[in-house]
């Protein structure tokens, strides 16, 4: 049975205002780091609502060499920060 890909949300508005928030974990300036609960499949990229604001350090050496046990050894819960992020997102752009 072949499933449809998921449709992906993209806006650089978002990814921008995401990127505008300091590092979750230090603090830095932070970069735009897709995290991929749920993706549509092999090769697909997760969509920018699964999107976290982590610095290069914490980005690269962190969440993609410690994996998702990075996040709990810091005490971050990604989907509460990714909540957040949205909520305020759509709390300043009025929806």
């Amino acid at each position: 049975m072949m499933f449809p890909k998921a449709i992906r949300w993209e806006s650089e508005e978002y990814r921008s205002f995401v990127r505008s928030n300091p590092c979750l974990n230090c603090g830095k300036s932070s970069q735009f780091h897709h995290e991929p609960f749920k993706n549509g499949g092999m090769g697909t990229k997760c969509s920018d609502s699964q999107g976290l604001n982590l610095c290069h350090e914490c980005h690269i050496e962190g969440r993609h060499r410690q994996g998702f046990s990075w996040y709990e050894v810091n005490n971050i819960d990604p989907k509460m920060e990714i909540i957040k992020l949205l909520t305020e997102y759509m709390h300043i752009k009025g929806v």
